[in-house]
């Protein structure tokens, strides 16, 4: 999949992860919204349905809904019923077949549709990686979505756009924005996007405050045999992203909050 720009909209974005998860969004804030704990009634994309339908006794809409109207469900956990007000959607135990009543999963169905979204390896800034919840491979989704399963004990389920394991620590933001360095141009949060076109911002997690700007054309590294890729990967993740060719990779590296390490594009 082809990586778009940081001009893309946010808006557009979660609409974009919605859809990829079979997910309604809510509205938030406003009067006419639903807010997370009222029982308010939902917006249109929504169904209309209240925060608290469908929620297991013992349950709170905060610890089971993010704030765009995502939905935690299934068997395995106490947050929203399998029933008319949530077709609850996710993995089978042990198989990568998408089943309705799952042990964990979200609530599809209603308004929601299924397209296509990013995958990980591609994630914009603000972004984690899940895998499981029924998803066909991997794919990137709001933090808030990681947020919700932590709570409920699915983080396992979740890397943050570095590779690094999902914890529950808030994605943060640097107090200090390098410019630009040759070819390494650090981004995210309060530091904003990337300033070259066709560039985009990722990698940032709690170790890594600062994401990279990569328009993910690793490889054309080989084609410059005086540069290598900048990654601040985790080296366990199997996560490919958060790479950028630049030359003179050893200092660049240095440079970085949280480490990078350079590899041979050969």
């Amino acid at each position: 999949m082809q990586p778009t720009t940081d001009g893309l909209a946010r808006s557009t974005l979660l609409r974009s992860v919605a859809a990829a998860l079979g997910l309604s969004l809510a509205a938030c804030g406003g009067a006419g919204s639903e807010q997370a704990g009222t029982g308010g009634r939902g917006s249109a994309n929504d169904g209309g349905i209240a925060a608290d339908a469908g929620l297991k006794a013992g349950a709170s809409v905060e610890e089971c809904r993010t704030p765009a109207g995502m939905r935690l469900c299934g068997t395995s956990v106490t947050c929203y019923e399998h029933g008319p007000d949530c077709e609850c959607i996710g993995d089978a135990p042990g198989s990568d077949v998408r089943m309705s009543n799952a042990a964990a999963g979200y609530c599809g169905g209603l308004a929601s549709e299924i397209a296509g979204g990013r995958h990980c390896g591609y994630c914009l800034d603000g972004d984690v990686c899940v895998r499981g919840f029924g998803i066909a491979g991997s794919m990137c989704v709001a933090e808030d979505l990681a947020r919700v399963a932590w709570l409920n004990g699915l983080g396992h389920m979740f890397t943050y756009a570095d590779g690094s394991p999902y914890n529950g620590v808030p994605i943060p933001s640097s107090e200090v924005c390098p410019p630009p360095d040759g070819d390494l141009e650090l981004c995210g949060g309060e530091c904003g996007g990337c300033s070259k076109p066709g560039f985009y911002c990722t990698g940032r997690s709690p170790i890594h405050p600062l994401g990279v700007c990569t328009s993910g054309s690793e490889l054309l590294c080989t084609n410059r045999p005086d540069s290598k890729l900048l990654s601040i990967n985790d080296a366990n993740s199997g996560v490919t992203a958060a790479r950028v060719c630049v030359r003179d990779c050893e200092r660049l590296a240095a440079t970085v909050p949280g480490g990078a390490a350079c590899i041979d594009p050969q």
